[in-house]
């Protein structure tokens, strides 16, 4: 009963149960970091927001600096307010390099591009993304993420040719401490460049291995699952019209 029962549940993917046994802990006066964390994001993978949202508060006015409740709101106001998740994440990261005791991750930089990107900043978020990597060195995701703006559309003009190999080089060596959906997002963006170039049969091995990895998913939320759908029928567009542009039917 209660936390115990609640994190198996929850690792378990019953979030059903997992719901049930968080709520019992915190009618038992359980008042631990971890549920305020785990519960939160539960209830924000289930898309009850605003619940997620006051157990945040809640879990921040009891545990003001634990850093994954901290974390877990910024990441829930992303698309809501994310000026205001810019700046909690933000502070998480100033926070990592003033204290020689936490360690600077991957998880304190990437939001902070994904927002820079999704506002429309991709010069600011591509100069983030090179002074996380002078900073932490050539972190995997980091790479993914930098791969990602220079692969996109309007902004690939500005970027040489023998950089994009040298990324596509590091991310090959290291893509295997990419999640899954990590590992489908480069292929899908290397997809891109291939379709770019003109080297149609590269293009349709990246695209078949993309995905297969999406068919081996197990999909942490609905978010990412539509995230990476998406991209999957936005790059199947694009190489079948690009295809029939050039008369390859047989492909």
């Amino acid at each position: 009963m209660g936390l115990p029962a609640a994190l198996k549940a929850h690792s378990n993917g019953d979030l059903k149960t997992a719901a049930l046994h968080y709520q019992r802990a915190l009618d038992q006066g359980d008042t631990q970091a971890v549920i305020f964390q785990n519960f939160g994001a539960l209830l924000r993978e289930t898309g009850d927001l605003d619940r997620a949202e006051g157990l945040y508060q809640k879990g921040m006015d009891l545990h003001p600096l634990h850093r994954g409740i901290r974390r877990n709101r910024a990441n829930l106001l992303r698309e809501s307010e994310p000026l205001l998740s810019f700046k909690l994440h933000f502070d998480l990261l100033r926070e990592a390099f003033n204290n020689s005791e936490i360690e600077v991750s991957d998880s304190d930089i990437n939001p902070l591009i994904d927002i820079l990107e999704s506002l429309g900043y991709r010069s600011w978020a591509y100069q983030f993304c090179r002074w996380s990597l002078s900073v932490v060195g050539p972190q995997p995701s980091i790479l993914l993420q930098l791969f990602k703006l220079i692969t996109s559309k309007g902004f690939n003009v500005f970027v040489k040719n023998s950089d994009q190999e040298s990324i596509i080089n590091s991310l090959n060596d290291q893509i295997s401490s990419l999640s899954p959906s990590e590992q489908a997002e480069y292929y899908f963006s290397l997809m891109s460049i291939q379709l770019q170039r003109h080297e149609f049969n590269k293009c349709l091995e990246t695209l078949e291995m993309a995905r297969l990895i999406l068919s081996r998913i197990s999909f942490d939320s609905a978010e990412q699952k539509e995230k990476l759908l998406k991209l999957n029928n936005i790059n199947s567009w694009n190489m079948g019209c690009t295809l029939l542009t050039h008369q390859r039917f047989q492909d």
